[in-house]
């Protein structure tokens, strides 16, 4: 059935008064030279994607399908079947407006309002590990946008995120639930990615090594927000020992220290 766009149905969610967050407090110190521009704490959008962002996902992930399949993840892919060969034949999705005509058929409004009132009663907690975030950001460089835009969508992996825009994809399956247990989770998980970019980036982390330091990151932060958080069985759990309450006070020194270990 032909399906309208919900655009704008996404909601804006904000602190009543704006805070400004200092990170110069007595429990931590960081051993950097650096000095960081201090900043607001940011908003947060939750919204489902439009039938034209949900086209551009999928096309994103036609093009990332052998990364997929060499790493073991497993994708939650299109139903249409003109477009689902693109993805069983290797192919990457073509921008063509045919094909969007037809993927209109597939999407469906009622599909992600469920889902959007399921993560939306999380709101607070989401919005609770911000000074997390920025307290990272003052000691050591922690990477934040002005505002995360959570978008809800039928594909992908689980947790897709865009290191540029602070853009978060998470996956919601027919049953209203989510890949991980705590929706939280995922939007910590893809926070943290989004954060630390130029960290993985410069010490040159393999793939699962930077999950491993993803998910350990997560855990030391938020122990009492996050005390299931699941591990990845492929995470590279030697970055694991590297990473403490003590050592995120200066995450790239701990990275560093780890890289050097390595190379021994």
């Amino acid at each position: 059935m032909h399906s309208q766009s919900i655009a704008g149905e996404g909601r804006t969610l904000t602190s009543k008064v704006e805070v400004v967050y200092y990170a110069k407090i007595t429990d931590i110190q960081s051993s950097s030279s650096e000095h960081y521009e201090t900043i607001s704490l940011p908003k947060l959008t939750i919204q489902a994607n439009t039938p034209e962002q949900e086209f551009v996902f999928l096309r994103q992930l036609s093009a990332s399908m052998l990364f997929f399949n060499q790493n073991g993840y497993k994708i939650e892919l299109p139903e249409t079947p003109k477009i689902l060969e693109y993805f069983q034949n290797g192919l990457e999705l073509p921008d063509d407006p045919n094909l969007l005509e037809l993927y209109m058929n597939e999407y469906s409004v009622d599909y992600y309002q469920p889902r959007l009132q399921g993560l939306m009663a999380h709101e607070q907690a989401i919005r609770s590990t911000f000074p997390t975030f920025v307290q990272y950001h003052n000691l050591w460089g922690f990477r934040i946008f002005p505002e995360y835009q959570i978008r809800l969508t039928r594909y992908g992996p689980g947790g897709f995120y865009r290191s540029k825009t602070g853009v978060i994809e998470m996956l919601t399956f027919v049953d209203g639930s989510f890949k991980r247990p705590n929706s939280v989770a995922t939007v910590v998980h893809e926070i943290f990615h989004i954060g630390i970019d130029d960290i993985v980036k410069k010490y040159d982390l393999t793939h699962w090594e930077k999950e491993g330091l993803v998910d350990k990151s997560c855990m030391v932060s938020f122990p009492d927000m996050l005390p299931d958080y699941q591990v990845q069985k492929q995470g590279d759990r030697a970055i694991f020992d590297h990473i403490t309450v003590e050592s995120m006070k200066d995450l790239p020194k701990a990275v560093k220290e780890f890289k050097a270990e390595q190379r021994k």
